[in-house]
């Protein structure tokens, strides 16, 4: 299959993009940024404005769209236009090239996130849940996915993935590794707020499946099977990576320095997904322990060849 990737240079799109090189399809990432896969075609584009129509792209069998910016930075207004922009608009312009036929695909996979849902406490969340209002994210996600629903309609089988946090050896996970390296890692407040995460292999295998099988459609949460709170993820990466955990940093401190995003990072959502049973999704790592102590392992394997 002839596969575009919109945002197909960052850590998902990178590993994506080397999982379907081997099955053999072709690959095109559509970003600012070169791909770090080699054999990966590249066009250059910011899409948030208008896409071009290049020949590059046309006659995709498959768009996914990964654009977005980083929700980590200054939690100013500049900023948070800039997340709502590189996902809305970006895929308002990615659905309007579709009323070309010839850039038309027969499958679209939107990212989007558990964010969605909002803070909604110990109220378990799966695909039929009601999206959440009450965050800034889960408005973002909503109005995210309204735009790539749009697809449905120029006949495209659309599939929507509610990713929870991505674990892997980028991601996340790079953003606080150094903090849990030097026994300053910790729950943010009461860390009893529900956590949902996946292993980035995982999330990958079920991008291959949605691809490769005609029948999947709709909304889906890309989920671990095991909920785990805040504190217990943090516990446990501590442990992961032998490291003390006694540390809990209150909110009032990190709100400091990043404001209203405090509130955002610390929402509660306890999501389950009854869409990858019904699928027969095959999930390799079910606990977070086994996921966590699968990244470290691989950590120390790539720093030795190093």
């Amino acid at each position: 299959m002839k596969v575009v990737i919109i945002g197909g240079s960052g850590f998902i799109g990178s590993k994506l993009s080397s999982e379907l090189l081997r099955r053999g399809h072709s690959i095109v990432s559509v970003d600012r940024n070169n791909p770090s896969v080699s054999g990966v075609a590249f066009f250059p584009c910011s899409c948030e404005e208008k896409i071009p129509k290049t020949t590059m792209i046309r006659n995709p069998d498959c768009v996914i769209n990964l654009a977005g910016r980083s929700i980590q930075g200054p939690w100013n207004q500049e900023h948070k236009d800039s997340i709502y922009a590189s996902r809305i608009t970006t895929t308002r312009n990615l659905v309007d090239l579709f009323k070309d036929k010839d850039f038309c695909p027969k499958v679209l996979i939107q990212a989007s996130a558990t964010g969605i849902y909002g803070n909604r406490g110990e109220e378990a969340l799966s695909e039929g849940s009601s999206p959440g209002t009450d965050t800034f994210l889960s408005r973002v996600a909503h109005d995210w996915e309204r735009e790539g629903s749009r697809a449905s309609k120029y006949g495209i089988r659309t599939v929507i993935l509610r990713q929870g946090n991505v674990l892997g050896i980028s991601g996340f996970l790079s953003g606080i590794r150094s903090l849990y390296l030097k026994n300053l890692g910790g729950p943010i407040g009461s860390g009893i707020n529900w956590f949902p995460w996946i292993h980035i292999d995982d999330l990958v295998r079920i991008y291959i499946q949605v691809i490769e099988i005609d029948s999947i459609q709709g909304v889906i949460n890309a989920v671990a099977p095991e909920s785990v709170r805040y504190k217990e993820f943090s516990k446990q990466y501590a442990i992961s990576l032998k490291k003390k955990h006694f540390l809990r940093i209150p909110k009032i401190f990190f709100r400091f320095k990043y404001r209203g995003l405090t509130d955002e990072i610390t929402a509660s959502q306890k999501v389950i997904s009854l869409r990858l049973w019904e699928i027969g999704s095959i999930i390799q790592f079910k606990t977070l322990q086994e996921a966590l102590c699968a990244i470290e392992k691989k950590h120390d394997i790539t720093s030795k060849k190093n």
